[in-house]
């Protein structure tokens, strides 16, 4: 299942950069604005999948480099911070990394569920 995964974000998902202390990874995967089926969300606008939150990025990437608490995605030339992230299993498979992302400097005190740690992909 995991070499399936990594065959579709190499071939689909956007180039991204994944900056770990001082260190820069290219990385493919899926980052796009949180949607949303109703107007609990802050900010929204019409977008292909239905209202997008533009406060809050989903991020599906590959298993390595697994980032870390406070490590930055760039995408489409803009700083994003990984405000909370997991793996996804199929049984026993680390499949892909599943996160939350903020788009830095936007909201500084954002938490999803409650959560301050977060390790990612």
């Amino acid at each position: 299942m995991r070499t399936m995964i990594e065959k579709i974000l190499r071939g689909y998902g956007k180039s991204m950069v994944l900056c770990q202390n001082d260190v820069q990874y290219s990385v493919r995967g899926f980052f796009q604005a949180v949607t949303g089926k109703s107007e609990q969300y802050a900010k929204l606008q019409p977008g292909i999948a239905g209202l997008e939150d533009l406060a809050r990025y989903v991020y599906i990437g590959p298993i390595q480099p697994e980032a870390k608490t406070g490590d930055e995605i760039i995408a489409d030339e803009k700083h994003y911070q990984i405000r909370h992230a997991q793996v996804i299993y199929e049984g026993a498979e680390a499949v892909y990394v599943w996160g939350m992302c903020v788009e830095k400097g936007g909201m500084p005190n954002w938490e999803m569920n409650g959560c301050k740690s977060l390790q990612i992909f």
